[in-house]
């Protein structure tokens, strides 16, 4: 891993070894480089345990040069020690507990006067992935956490920022209600009601079950947590691609606060962002009543202009650009313990936000006779802007607006071996929106949403600690009413006015949702000795859905005669699916800081039904719940006195039944389509290190390979030639990796901080596909710079930040409504921008009694 760190450290490079790669990607070497991390891994956890018998002088070079150079004044070995480096303390400083939070006891012995102070040592990081307070080198699961102030301070305003330092994330978010989370390769592209996450989200422990939901800022989160694969014996819903577990901070033990201001631009002219924020925390009745207060205001103007009619008549709209935002979140937290042994906390938040919809530039790809989506054959195409960041909208108004409203109440018991926790959650939200969807000045086709909806959740959770074995045992039910319209304006210049005696027509779908969960889950953990652990865990799941659907129109032909493009239709329909799965984890204690483990478990997601279904027999085919097998080795190491920690993964994940979304551009009207594929295998490695490097300086690293295809998928099952077994799974990078430099220091009466950070990812596919037929499906490798400088003096701290430093122009999402339409022409795709770059300056007043 060093070699890329010293000799690649930017993109183009490793665009080029990643390129070399790609042409050896068969089979027999995909296995082999699994074999090759596997040997890696294997040396990532021997290495400490060898260094422990053995002197690794040269690896403690490599970190700590000043250190090295002492140590060549040694005695030879069997030469007696020198007396005047010994210390009583010495020994018992190297075998500290990794979670030392209580204060050393003020009687202990002094170290001796002559020692040099202690130099600087990891952090530890304090996680609850398995629901209870641990480092997070004790813990035997794929997980990385981050500070929420940390995402802040360089310039990350949501989550999507955990994705440029996590393995094998992928996060993107294309306006204020859609972003699209990947883990492994595994996420959905879909936010209707029709279908379940694969990455699900927790804010203190209540489940978020909408996607936008979660479209709410980073204000007063105190850290977050990515766990990755299945997690179902934990956490009340089940979750098969992984989890993020947002806890915001609690009310704090004397009263604080924090006022912040952030000013910040971008590359494109007229871009600003204004961002204010106030915290207030502290106790309203002495170790018994504690509030915690947050409000925020996010504004952006906006990076991509929109044109009210095509090239060269089009004029810039005031009224909407891409990429703006008015957003207000307000949060609080009350905690009260009227007993020593229970303790209650209430949480609410509100939040609101305008911004406009996703907004797509129609790609022709380089073929002028690609056409726009339901456009009339008999119309010509329109220019297209040729700029990424002009778009073209003629519908009036544009809008995306969220509601959010949240109560949850956490009662926790603590007894003397045992504690019992009850975790009660309400959730009501609005989400609506008005977009373009043809991308042009022509009158073909408008969207509009219109969502209302309500989500209850309720987990119980008792534990028990004997003297060799934890036992959780949990239940969770969960019950959402979602009532969603999906209205289709097919204008004048679409092709199905011309099946509409040449008139528009308006189609409204709407869906009625009722849906529950149930599940009762355990996990055990038993210490077989001091340094092994076996963990077996069990998960039944039942999931069910209640729908009432119904497709209307206005079309002037009767139904009879338009019922063969469109249909009406009314129906109800219910389903329900149930699962049990498994858990096994066994981890060994190699070292104090070395730990081993090897975990196989399932999950599963509910199967579901079709969004906005242009025939009755479409809209009664559901499709089945994916299932997924487990398996994952790692190891946790620390080296060097915590000067070294290097976390590695293998993993290998088999689907079945994996649910594939894709559009049918073949019909009238080009629709999603959720489907089935037969089966998916998806495995990799990672890794994660954090070095410290002198006293002021630190290195972070990571490292993903991931190699996810579809093992069997017909995406059409009456032709033989869309068989995509062998392609890669959409947004499956086969490598990414990132680096960052970290700096802290005293300067002056102040503490100075920055950091200069990297990430890069290779080349990823969009559709199942693989870009067949070529239509630029394939999205190039990436490289992003990132920097942040941060001076603190006293209750002030100033700080400036960078993304996107070079200013890089990719995309977010890509749109792609299939090959050609209905009379065999090429359709375009469209493409939805990620934001350019952007810098700002953010000062910040905190106080406290």
């Amino acid at each position: 891993m060093r070699r890329w760190v010293e000799h690649e450290p930017s993109g183009p490079v490793m665009q080029h070894n990643a390129d070399a790669t790609e042409s050896c990607c068969g089979p027999a070497a995909r296995r082999a480089r699994c074999t090759q991390m596997l040997v890696l891994c294997a040396l990532v956890a021997a290495g400490p345990a060898y260094a422990a018998e053995n002197d690794d002088a040269w690896f403690e070079a490599l970190i700590d040069p000043e250190t090295a150079s002492a140590r060549e004044g040694e005695t030879e070995p069997g030469a007696p020690p020198p007396t005047d480096d010994a210390s009583p303390g010495d020994e018992a400083a190297q075998t500290l507990p990794t979670i030392a939070v209580e204060p050393l006891d003020e009687e202990a012995p002094a170290a001796a006067p002559h020692r040099e102070a202690a130099r600087p040592r990891i952090e530890e990081i304090v996680v609850t992935a398995r629901k209870r307070a641990e480092s997070l080198q004790d813990v035997p699961l794929s997980v990385t956490a981050l500070s929420g102030r940390d995402l802040v301070d360089t310039g990350h305003a949501d989550l999507t920022g955990i994705a440029d330092t996590t393995p094998n994330v992928e996060m993107e978010s294309i306006s204020p209600g859609i972003t699209f989370t990947y883990i492994r390769g595994i996420g959905t592209r879909r936010f209707d009601p029709g279908v379940d996450q694969s990455v699900a989200t927790f804010v203190d422990g209540v489940y978020r079950g909408r996607p936008y939901s979660i479209a709410a800022d980073l204000l007063d989160v105190e850290r977050v947590e990515v766990l990755k694969g299945p997690q179902g014996t934990l956490y009340g819903k089940n979750t098969i691609g992984g989890a993020i577990s947002i806890t915001t901070a609690p009310p704090t033990d004397f009263w604080t606060g924090r006022l912040d201001y952030e000013y910040g631009v971008s590359s494109v002219s007229g871009d600003h962002l204004d961002n204010y924020s106030l915290i207030a925390s502290g106790p309203l009745m002495t170790d018994t009543l504690g509030l915690n207060l947050a409000l925020s205001r996010r504004q952006r103007d906006g990076y991509q202009a929109v044109l009210d009619d095509d090239p060269p008549d089009g004029q810039v709209r005031t009224d909407v650009a891409g990429g703006s935002e008015d957003a207000w979140n307000g949060k609080a937290k009350l905690t009260w313990s009227p007993l020593d042994s229970t303790t209650v906390r209430f949480a609410g938040s509100i939040n609101r936000s305008d911004g406009p919809p996703p907004v797509f530039a129609p790609n022709d790809y380089g073929n002028p006779d690609a056409r726009l989506m339901l456009q009339s054959p008999l119309i010509p195409r329109p220019e297209f802007t040729g700029d990424p960041r002009v778009a073209v909208s003629n519908e009036d108004p544009l809008h995306t607006r969220i509601r959010i409203a949240t109560a949850s109440t956490v009662i926790e018991w603590l007894g003397e071996s045992t504690s019992l926790t009850s975790v009660t959650g309400y959730e009501r939200s609005g989400y609506s929106e008005r977009s373009d969807t043809d991308g042009s000045g022509l009158d073909a086709l408008g969207h509009t949403v219109d969502e209302r909806a309500a989500q209850i959740t309720q987990e119980l959770r008792w534990t028990i600690d004997w003297d060799r074995v934890q036992l959780m045992l949990g239940g969770f039910y969960g019950e959402d009413q979602i009532e969603r319209s999906e209205g289709f304006d097919l204008g004048r210049d679409s092709i199905i006015a011309l099946l509409n005696a040449g008139q528009a027509a308006f189609i409204d779908f709407t869906t009625d949702l009722d849906s529950y969960s149930l599940a009762v889950f355990g996990q055990a953990n038993w210490d077989i000795t001091t340094r092994l652990a076996l963990t077996l865990g069990l998960r039944f799941s039942s999931d069910e859905k209640r729908l009432h659907l119904r497709s209307e129109n206005d079309a002037i032909l009767p139904p009879a005669v338009f019922g063969l493009v469109i249909e009406e239709y009314d129906i109800a329909t219910q389903r329900r699916w149930n699962s049990v799965d498994p858990l096994a984890s066994l981890s060994y204690q190699i070292a104090d800081d070395v730990m081993v483990y090897a975990t196989y478990s399932t999950g599963y997601k509910s199967g579901g039904f079709q969004w906005a279904a242009f025939s009755e027999s479409a809209a009664r085919r559901l499709f089945d719940p994916e299932r997924v097998a487990n398996h994952e080795i790692g190891a946790k190491t620390t080296w060097l006195d915590r000067r070294l920690q290097l976390n590695a993964s293998l993993f290998r994940m088999d689907y079945e039944d994996l649910q594939v979304v894709t559009f049918d551009g073949g019909s009238i009207v080009p629709v999603s389509i959720a489907q089935n594929a037969a089966e998916s295998t998806v495995q990799g490695a990672e890794l994660e290190a954090t070095a410290l490097i002198g006293d002021d300086w630190a290195v972070d690293l990571s490292y993903a390979y991931l190699d996810a295809v579809y093992d069997d998928y017909l995406q059409d099952p009456d032709d033989p030639e869309t068989q995509r077994a062998g392609n890669r799974l959409a947004r499956s990078p086969e490598h990414t990796w990132s680096a960052a430099l970290r700096y802290s220091s005293s300067l002056g009466p102040g503490l100075l901080s920055a950091r200069l950070g990297y990430s890069w990812k290779g080349e990823y596919f969009w559709e199942p596909d693989n870009n067949s037929p070529p239509r630029d499906e394939i999205e190039p490798a990436l490289g992003l710079w990132d920097a942040s400088v941060q001076y603190r003096q006293g209750p002030f701290t100033i700080s400036v930040w960078g993304q996107n430093l070079t200013d890089e122009t990719y995309r977010a999402l890509v749109l792609d409504i299939g090959p050609t339409n209905l009379v065999g022409q090429p359709n375009v795709i469209y493409d939805a921008y990620a934001a350019p770059r952007t810098m700002g300056l953010r000062i910040a007043y905190e106080w406290s009694e």
